[in-house]
């Protein structure tokens, strides 16, 4: 019976190694955390940059921004995370958001933690992080934009109601926090089991 018992006990707790052993966050990102200048173009326009999860499943936890503070008179416009299910696998469905980020009253890095009850779990394809603005962002809080690009295919600009490619060769600096995937675990033998009973 004491074996049996403590059989069981390994057992389980075994299995609450490998069900609860997932990876750290993750910083998805395709900028290289240099702005060299800020993007905009007028209101009703938006931008958003598309995220490749490096596993699945991948649950999506926060959001950061990296922003210039034009002017406190105006917010910083509206965050969304979008499925990729539009037209020829453009910014579709909304998954999270809009959310306003209020006024921004500073330059720099600025993340959104996506509420626990909130957090999207992607099991395929990918995902986009958009950020609308009603009033002019040039005139407001501008979206950093890093000219180094390697990733210029992931941009995507909003205006008269439709996304496009952005035509430009940068980066909207646009990030994503993730946890992702499972970590290796040590897998107790059924021998080392039965050798310490």
């Amino acid at each position: 019976m004491n074996s049996c018992r403590r059989l069981l006990g390994m057992l389980i707790t075994l299995t609450i190694l490998v069900c609860g052993a997932y990876a750290d966050e993750i910083e998805i990102s395709y900028d290289d955390g240099t702005p060299e200048g800020y993007g905009g173009a007028g209101s009703e326009t938006g931008v958003a940059v598309r995220f490749t999860p490096p596993s699945y499943p991948t649950k999506i936890v926060a959001v950061k921004l990296y922003l210039f503070e034009l002017s406190t008179d105006c917010g910083g416009g509206k965050v969304w995370v979008v499925d990729d299910d539009g037209l020829n696998e453009t910014p579709g469905s909304s998954l999270f958001g809009p959310v306003s980020l209020g006024v921004i009253d500073s330059t720099g890095w600025l993340e959104l933690e996506i509420p626990e009850e909130s957090q999207i779990t992607i099991s395929d394809g990918e995902f986009y992080i958009c950020r609308l603005d009603s009033i002019d962002p040039r005139d407001c809080t501008s979206i950093g934009l890093d000219d180094s690009a390697t990733h210029a295919d992931r941009q995507w600009f909003y205006g008269s109601g439709i996304w496009v490619p952005f035509p430009e060769p940068a980066n909207f600096m646009i990030r994503a926090l993730v946890v992702t995937g499972s970590v290796p675990v040590e897998l107790v033998s059924w021998g080392s089991l039965k050798a310490s009973m």
